[in-house]
Parts: C-alpha cells; sequence; structure tokens
C-alpha cells in the first residue's frame, strides 16, 4: 500500500463525509499526481466524486500540450477536468505572485460552482520547510511561523492538504514504485524565482553545512507556531469579545484585565491588526504595549491606534 496511500486513508477516515465532490488543484507534477493517485486508490472505497483544476500557466511552450494530456488521463478515469489558461507574457513586477492570486482565483472560481467538500492540495513537509524557513528569514513574529495547515480555509475555501507530514523524497520514492511519470516543469528549479532558490540551492547548502536534513525540524518549527499561535488565540478571546463599536470606531477597554502578560499583549495587538486589515510596524507594535503598561494618556500610534489609559481606539 505504502506510506502516500495510508496518509491520504488516514486523512479521508478523519475528515471526509460522503456525497459531496472533491477538488483537486492538479498540476500534473509529482505532489499532484501522487495525491491524485492515492485518491483513486480509495475511491470506490469512500465513493469519491473527483474534480482535477489545472492551471495552464503559459510559461513553457509545452505545457499546452502537457494540459490536454492531463486532460485525457482524466476523462479515461472518468474525472471531471477543468482547465484554465494564462496569459503571463506581459507580466509586470511579481510573477510568482500574479500566478499564485490568478490559480487560486480559477480554484474559487471551480468550488463555487461545484460545491465541494474541500480543495485538495499536494503540499508536504518540505514545501512547510520553505514556509517557515521565509517567515523565519522575513522577521516573522512566532505567531506568523505556522506556515500552512493540513485543514484550513483560505477565501472561504476549505483546503485539505493531506500530504503535509510527508517528505518530497518518500512521495517520490512511492512514485517511482508505481512506476507513475509526473510532469517535470523546470521553472520550479528556476533561480529566478524566490521559492526556487530556497529549494534548489538555500536549503540544500544549509543541509550541507549542517550536517543532515533540517526539513522536518523546519516542519516541527512551524507546527509548534501554530500550537502557540492556537493558544493565545484562546487566551486573547476574553479581550477581543470586550471590543465595543460606536459610532466613531471601535473601541477596547483593558483596564480591567490589567496586568497583562507582553507576550498576551503581543498577540491580542497582532491579532486586532489581522482582524481589521491593519498594518503596523514592529516599533509601533512596541510602542503600544509600552504606552498600555504606562497607562499614557492620548497618544497616536501608526496613523489608526490612540492608546488612552489602557484603553485602544481605532
Amino acid at each position: 500500500m505504502g506510506l502516500v496511500v495510508q496518509e491520504v486513508q488516514k486523512f479521508l477516515g478523519e475528515h471526509y463525509k460522503r456525497g459531496k465532490p472533491l477538488l483537486v488543484g492538479f498540476s500534473g507534477g509529482p505532489d499532484s499526481l501522487a495525491l491524485l493517485h492515492a485518491l483513486l486508490a480509495w475511491q470506490r472505497a469512500y465513493d469519491l466524486e473527483i474534480h482535477l483544476a489545472h492551471v495552464d500557466h503559459g510559461w513553457r511552450e509545452e505545457s499546452s500540450k502537457e494540459a490536454e494530456l492531463l486532460r485525457e488521463m482524466a476523462l479515461a478515469r472518468g474525472l471531471t477536468f477543468h482547465l484554465e489558461t494564462l496569459d503571463c507574457k506581459d507580466v509586470k513586477g511579481n510573477l510568482e505572485l500574479f500566478a499564485r492570486e490568478k490559480r487560486y482565483a480559477f480554484f474559487s472560481k471551480i468550488y463555487n460552482e461545484i460545491k465541494p467538500q474541500a480543495l485538495l492540495l499536494g503540499h508536504h513537509a518540505d514545501d512547510q520547510a520553505e514556509t517557515v524557513l521565509k517567515r523565519l528569514l522575513e522577521g516573522s513574529s512566532l505567531f506568523s511561523l505556522g506556515g500552512v495547515k493540513k485543514v484550513s480555509t483560505f477565501e472561504e475555501m476549505v483546503v485539505w492538504r493531506p500530504f503535509l507530514p510527508l517528505l518530497k523524497k518518500e512521495i517520490l520514492e512511492w512514485l517511482g514504485k508505481k512506476g507513475l511519470t509526473p510532469i517535470e516543469d523546470y521553472t520550479n528549479h528556476d533561480p529566478r524565482y524566490l521559492r526556487a532558490r530556497m529549494r534548489v540551492e538555500m536549503l540544500p547548502k544549509m543541509r550541507e553545512m549542517f550536517g543532515k536534513d533540517i526539513s522536518y525540524n523546519l516542519y516541527y518549527l512551524g507546527e509548534g507556531a501554530q500550537k502557540l499561535k492556537e493558544y493565545f488565540d484562546r487566551k486573547t478571546d476574553i479581550y477581543m469579545k470586550a471590543i465595543k463599536e460606536g459610532s466613531c470606531g471601535k473601541a477596547l477597554d483593558l483596564n480591567p484585565f490589567f496586568p497583562i502578560e507582553e507576550l498576551e499583549l503581543d498577540a491580542l495587538i497582532k491579532r486586532i491588526c489581522l482582524k481589521e486589515d491593519i498594518f503596523l510596524s514592529r516599533e509601533d507594535i512596541f510602542l503600544i504595549k509600552e504606552l498600555l503598561q504606562k497607562n499614557s494618556s492620548k497618544k497616536t500610534v501608526g496613523n489608526v491606534f490612540i492608546i488612552d489609559k489602557r484603553s485602544i481606539y481605532f
């Protein structure tokens, strides 16, 4: 059966509810190909209705032919195949971000049409390691190091990542044993793109210098950060529920709760910013905490928050 199929069986047993289709983000690459075939192994047992969503980014001349081959493969297995073709030739700026936004917009469109239980993606432990390392190097806070989750929501889509505990090499070994040949997109290894540089240059060099594979270490760091965030979300629920909305905005009187631990204040401010889509610098957050601790009067921070006698107005 293999670890890959077992991981999908375990995931379906925990999360799948019969009667709703599943939408799979399908590039034809190693991860999505393994995910599809692992699902097919349980298609009859779980009565799965599988839809494949493929985005042809048009970066490579052969991509349109590959898309047609994937369509034929899907139809031969009785699966519904959804195709989106992008034109990225005249895109200026961050091409990776543009492609990602277009890809998820397409997934969202199909998701709203077929109403699946979830969108399934082939992200694995090495992808998580890249995400955690990227955020770490960008200076993200402890609460933002968590990366992605096995079950999450994105723009009202439920997103499943059954392969998240698996290493890339485990997926590749399983594909080899099954005789399955994925599409190799060389742009995934193009050092012009940050993710590719991390994948083919930074992480291999770090493994070489450190003397062992660090992917799982970064994966577990992300997992720990997720648990830390969940803990502080529970701790700060009491403050979030105390926010009052008035004609001039929102207010939170923290006087009844003081003294408050600094880490709780840190988590609370970041949670408010995330909920309200507000950006604050690290210096702004430090200043808000300092003003609250000192019980300062009428200070404006970041042109958004007013701190007055341990009350926050925004």
